[in-house]
């Protein structure tokens, strides 16, 4: 099994009013892969990200302060539980866990009305759908 978004180099951000997040902000925010369909709203983000995946960590800051903002956006720590394919097109639609899969990390996950709408992996798509700017 392989990461596949996750090559690259890292880079932070050196400017003055740059803020260093923690995942440990967001904890309340945390569920396993099992329980992404368990959320009682109509439409929810889950955010899949490893420690150890540069392109986590480049957008690391950007997604948690978005989640602090936004409250409907939720944290799977990449695991053996996660499925990893190279196809994701046939996860829209699917409102079960043993149907879901991603590309690697990052990925996030739209989920409206408990089915998959959106499936997205990647720094730059993943910013893009938020409408967040891209770390320098």
């Amino acid at each position: 099994m392989a990461l596949t978004s996750c090559i690259g180099k890292g880079g932070i951000s050196n400017e003055i009013s740059f803020i260093n997040h923690d995942y440990s902000e967001v904890e309340k925010f945390q569920i396993s892969w099992n329980e992404i369909f368990d959320i009682d709203l109509n439409q929810y983000l889950i955010y899949v990200y490893s420690k150890r995946c540069s392109h986590c960590q480049n957008i690391k800051n950007q997604i948690i302060d978005y989640a602090l903002k936004e409250e409907n956006m939720y944290f799977v720590e990449f695991n053996d539980d996660v499925t990893i394919t190279i196809d994701i097109k046939n996860t829209i639609g699917v409102s079960s866990v043993s149907d879901l899969s991603i590309l690697g990390t990052p990925s996030l996950i739209e989920i409206v009305n408990h089915r998959v709408s959106n499936n997205l992996a990647g720094e730059k798509t993943i910013l893009d759908f938020l409408k967040i700017s891209s770390p320098d």
